[in-house]
């Protein structure tokens, strides 16, 4: 074969292999979650190879759902970035149950089915929204030790808008010292200092029976009783924290019954409404003001 005709032969060759699709990686992998969360950064998750518990690597995810645990195939490109993209879900010898979970997660955008605009525009598959997934106020653990967290609340005090933030606090400190003991600690929002407040319950005995539930002060919002036993170490949302908030109660003003003849009604030191008995003068009948002219409670 001459020089020219081999030429021509390799350059045939080139352009034939330019139509197939670069070698790359293909593995199986599994979604861990690394401090908490499953997120290595925007788009991207991380996962252990083949389920190893060694070191975790990032994957790009462009459009799936996934979760702590889902088994996925993965692939890393043999060009810049060399990056590891998550190609779908691995759905060999699995659970039929586990199957049903992957289908739904395979599922374009649709939240328009789910929306409830008014009753007589439904759409097609409504999904009606119960208080847990309601967030303000609420208050989590997060299973792994004593911290709560409560998120932030938009509300009204006096005729104003208030701002509560959001707050953690560590109840290691309300755990029954007592052997076989639990309490009721409750978790409110003061509206007057418009921070948390936590009221532990009295220690009883962990036989079964009622367990008795601090009252909520005046001015306070509530937002959950949470549980705790003789050497609890963590706290779980589901399983110790009861959901107390009422989302159909407005701003309450009650007036104070009062309790003894002559008292009147009176604002505080901490402008709440007081049934109080002012002090009068022998002279006069005048009730005592002080040196701004207020009157004395």
């Amino acid at each position: 074969m001459s020089f020219l005709g081999l030429r021509d032969l390799i350059r045939a060759k080139l352009k034939h292999e330019e139509g197939f699709e670069p070698w790359r990686d293909i593995s199986m992998g599994k979604v861990v979650a690394v401090e908490g969360s499953i997120n290595a950064g925007p788009s991207y998750l991380w996962v252990n190879l083949w389920g190893d518990d060694g070191s975790p690597v990032t994957a790009f995810n462009e459009n799936m759902t996934l979760l702590a645990g889902d088994w996925v195939k993965i692939g890393r490109s043999p060009k810049d970035p060399f990056r590891w993209s998550i190609l779908g879900y691995w759905a060999g010898d699995i659970e039929p149950e586990y199957l049903t979970r992957i289908s739904r997660h395979e599922v374009g955008l649709h939240g328009a089915n789910h929306q409830m605009p008014t009753e007589s525009t439904i759409g097609v598959d409504p999904v009606r929204i119960y208080q847990p997934a309601l967030m303000p106020l609420k208050t989590t653990g997060n299973g792994t030790d004593l911290t709560i967290t409560i998120q932030a609340l938009e509300y009204n005090k006096g005729g104003y808008t208030k701002s509560f933030l959001g707050a953690t606090y560590d109840l290691t400190s309300s755990v029954p010292s007592l052997a076989n003991h639990i309490r009721a600690v409750l978790i409110y929002l003061d509206t007057n200092t418009n921070v948390i407040n936590i009221l532990n319950g009295s220690s009883v005995l962990d036989s079964g029976m009622v367990v008795p539930r601090p009252a909520l002060p005046s001015d306070g919002r509530i937002s959950a009783y949470v549980y705790l036993s003789t050497g609890q170490t963590s706290i779980s949302t589901a399983d110790d924290i009861d959901d107390a908030r009422d989302f159909l109660a407005g701003e309450t003003n009650e007036v104070p019954d009062p309790d003894s003849e002559g008292q009147v009604l009176m604002a505080s030191e901490f402008l709440t409404w007081v049934a109080g008995t002012p002090m009068i003068s022998e002279d006069d009948a005048w009730m005592v003001g002080d040196d701004d002219l207020l009157v004395i409670v």
